[in-house]
């Protein structure tokens, strides 16, 4: 089944593509961490000069985040998110094939209930959300990634071979009319459901006010929880000074008729994350411009 969500593209240049995966894939089989992270910031510097638009549409996000900020520190700010993408690439795919229990610190909040599943565990593309999965897996809590199929099939293919490595099952948006169902047949079966939410299309939408402005968030999450009557528990894993990871639980938000209600609670979560982790918000494009796009 094909939908705009299939052929929406969320970079300014094509890099979730094959070559580039293929030399992110088999590099971290042969090299540690730290040569991992010192290429990635090599590889960052010699296309960093190459990505004016990137850089352009990240600094008016983080204006969206901190829009007291000068130009400079907009900038600055930027830089660092750049750089810590291609670090959280590395760290990923590393620990994809090689799993360091000692890369992840004690979470943020309790997860006892999150270990008996029926939950809606939504994040956004805020931190490391794939090494999030694994963190959840450390943790003994179950759950199936929802998720949007990749522009290329074979990351795509890599993508869920690295989930599986750690049986950490993916159910596609685009393959089937039925994924309502078969979402809430995995919460009532003891699973917790991991979805994001900040990217969202003209015919998945709910409006919010996201730092004083009007933003867009997928309606779905809000819809599902309502529909089976499960809290949504706002999660994120994010890098911390020291260069390790951990998750973030924020407070739940439960049900409510209001499904518009429930997005506004869960946008004022997300602003405590990004007000603290600003170079954490991995949208490498305009996101002021899409969301006015999808309100318009």
């Amino acid at each position: 089944m094909s939908s705009d969500r299939s052929r929406t593209r969320w970079t300014l240049y094509r890099f979730s593509s094959k070559p580039i995966f293929v030399g992110i894939v088999e590099g971290t089989r042969r090299m540690p961490r730290p040569v991992l992270r010192a290429i990635a910031w090599c590889i960052g510097w010699g296309f960093f000069p190459f990505v004016g638009r990137l850089r352009r549409a990240v600094e008016d996000n983080v204006a969206l985040v901190r829009p007291g900020d000068p130009p400079r520190t907009r900038r600055r700010i930027a830089r660092r998110l750049y750089f810590s993408y291609l670090r959280g690439v590395a760290d990923f795919w590393r620990s994809a094939a090689f799993y360091d229990p000692d890369l992840i610190l004690p979470p943020e909040g309790g997860m006892e209930d999150l270990r008996a599943g029926g939950h809606i565990l939504l994040s956004s593309h805020v931190g490391n959300w794939e090494l999030g999965g694994l963190f959840l897996k450390s943790q003994g809590v179950p759950f199936v990634v929802i998720a949007q199929p990749e522009e290329d099939p074979y990351v795509e293919r890599k993508r869920q071979e690295a989930r599986a490595r750690f049986g950490i099952d993916t159910l596609l948006i685009d393959a089937g009319e039925n994924i309502l169902f078969k979402v809430r047949e995995r919460l009532e079966g003891g699973d917790n459901v991991v979805l994001l939410a900040d990217r969202a299309f003209r015919r998945d939408h709910v409006p919010v006010t996201l730092f004083g402005e009007r933003a867009a968030f997928l309606r779905t999450p809000f819809l599902l929880s309502r529909w089976t009557d499960r809290p949504i528990v706002p999660m994120f894993f994010m890098a911390e000074a020291d260069g390790r990871y951990r998750g973030h639980r924020l407070e739940a938000v439960v049900p409510d008729p209001d499904a518009g209600a429930m997005a506004q609670a869960y946008a004022s979560r997300l602003e405590s994350v990004l007000a603290r982790y600003p170079w954490q918000w991995y949208n490498f494009f305009n996101y002021r411009d899409h969301c006015r796009a999808v309100l318009e």
